[in-house]
């Protein structure tokens, strides 16, 4: 996005936050804020970062996913699955709604078209995604499913050609188009929620992060799958990312057991030893910065936990709330700049 969004059209869809939404996902409950806090300091210290243009506040908002715009980062996107899509265009000074009127789990920002944003989750009862080619001036619905209690909670794009999209479903399904969300195939169904898709930059390598059954990956466009086995069984996977989308061989994958690291594109697993107490093993996300690849975070319910030399070693630091940090993103211009979304 070249300038994000001047004034939001209403869309006429009615969004339903069905308990299905939430259910089985990481964190939620406790008290505080969530929303969204920042951090200016490579996460040293924290505020919040929830002030709502005409007065309202994103405190009370369950954030699932944050999206930096990579050619402007002073542009972000919050999605929330209880009060719609968010954006800030002054660094999360100040957010304004976006689309009111979906229930959100993913989300991207075009980086070859940047007035172009797609949105996935629940329209009116139904799994959906949504297009905006004018920074969210207009919407589109580009894919509705015909079952309802389900939502689109994973969508990702080929970084050589984004007209290749990929989504994943909670039913364990994932859906492909080639013409920039116009018509989609399925590709494969699986019978676990999908939490996240990773596409590396060869456009054939999909790594799937389910729910209950951890990483598959794919290394031929989604034809053929492999489970990917860890040293032990999380009872539930939360968050994966590549260390460098360009090197799809290292890879973070946080667990209800605890954060885990790959350096082989995921054949073998080791565990990384974070300074928490037996009972604080959820990490329920991660990232790592694209200015400094040893620099990883992540977070075990409020608290932030960051290591500089790839996850030998940890410094930590709360939020000042008991809410869930769902989302983890670096400022990719000002990589000392970090936000969190919480729910």
């Amino acid at each position: 996005m070249k300038k994000v969004i001047l004034l939001t059209i209403p869309l006429f869809f009615l969004a339903q936050a069905c308990n299905f939404l939430t259910s089985g996902l990481s964190g939620g409950g406790g008290s505080g804020s969530k929303g969204v806090f920042v951090s200016t300091d490579s996460g040293q210290t924290w505020q919040e970062s929830n002030v709502v243009t005409g007065g309202g506040s994103l405190s009370g908002a369950d954030v699932t996913k944050l999206i930096i715009d990579q050619n402007n980062s002073k542009n972000l996107l919050a999605v929330t699955n209880n009060s719609g899509v968010y954006a800030t265009n002054n660094s999360g000074a100040e957010w304004f709604q976006l689309m009111p009127n979906i229930s959100g789990h993913d989300a991207y920002l075009n980086p070859q078209r940047s007035q172009e944003i797609v949105a996935a989750g629940v329209v009116g009862s139904r799994p959906a995604i949504v297009k905006s080619l004018n920074s969210g001036g207009a919407w589109t619905q580009v894919y509705s499913h015909p079952v309802s209690q389900a939502a689109v909670t994973a969508v990702v794009y080929d970084q050589r050609n984004t007209s290749i999209l990929y989504a994943g479903l909670s039913t364990g399904t994932i859906i492909k188009s080639v013409d920039g969300g116009t018509s989609w195939n399925t590709v494969v169904s699986h019978k676990d929620r999908i939490v996240r898709l990773l596409l590396a930059s060869n456009g054939s390598t999909i790594y799937e992060l389910g729910r209950a059954e951890g990483v598959q990956r794919s290394l031929d466009g989604g034809r053929t799958w492999a489970v990917l086995k860890l040293p032990e069984k999380p009872s539930q996977y939360n968050d994966l990312t590549f260390e460098n989308i360009a090197n799809a061989n290292v890879l973070y994958l946080a667990t209800a057991a605890g954060l885990f690291k790959s350096s082989d594109g995921g054949d073998t697993w080791t565990k990384l030893s974070l300074p928490a107490t037996p009972a604080a093993t959820l990490v329920s996300a991660v990232t790592v910065s694209q200015d400094n690849r040893s620099q990883v975070f992540a977070a075990v319910r409020s608290t932030i936990y960051r290591s500089d030399d790839a996850g030998a070693t940890w410094r930590t630091q709360s939020l000042s709330t008991n809410r869930a940090i769902t989302s983890i993103v670096i400022d990719p211009a000002e990589p000392n700049r970090v936000y969190v979304g919480l729910k």
